[in-house]
């Protein structure tokens, strides 16, 4: 028997930074395990864009049932996200994909190019990880190649 609870934070507030999944099993007689395991997890934002520079196409094997697509160079879109270190970006990659330009309220940008040698169409571009500085305000990601494709689907900031 296994007993499972999880406990959602709110992504708004400095209460906590992701969600808790916690599992407790159980034997026959109802024995209880002192010790369950847990694990912290985060869910990526979808990103979305009204733009008419994106493309927005419907798909069940991205966040949301959608992703955004665009050969439109500086092409932009905002992602809210806040108190974060932790930061990745959900995207297509391979050899015919351009490059976009992370652009955060302060600090310098941050150049990604979705160029590698083999396509990958759910590629984790981590672009900080759990130990970088504390970033506060949403990401704006903007697109500076031309006439090649970039496809975002989320972006995980926690």
């Amino acid at each position: 028997k296994t007993a499972y609870e999880i406990y959602q934070c709110d992504w708004s507030s400095d209460v906590c930074s992701s969600d808790l999944l916690s599992v407790n099993g159980a034997d026959p007689a109802g024995n209880t395990d002192p010790t369950p395991e847990s694990v912290q997890f985060a869910v990526p934002e979808n990103i979305t864009s009204r733009s008419a520079k994106w493309t927005t196409l419907k798909s069940s094997s991205y966040i949301g049932g959608d992703y955004i697509t665009t050969r439109t160079k500086g092409a932009s879109v905002r992602v809210p996200a806040d108190n974060y270190r932790d930061l990745r970006l959900l995207a297509s990659t391979g050899p015919k994909y351009g490059m976009v330009q992370l652009i955060f309220p302060s600090g310098k940008p941050i150049t990604i190019d979705l160029y590698r040698k083999k396509t990958t169409r759910h590629d984790i571009i981590v672009i900080q990880d759990r130990f970088s500085q504390l970033r506060t305000g949403g990401v704006t990601i903007k697109v500076i190649s031309a006439d090649k494709p970039v496809i975002l689907d989320g972006l995980l900031a926690h």
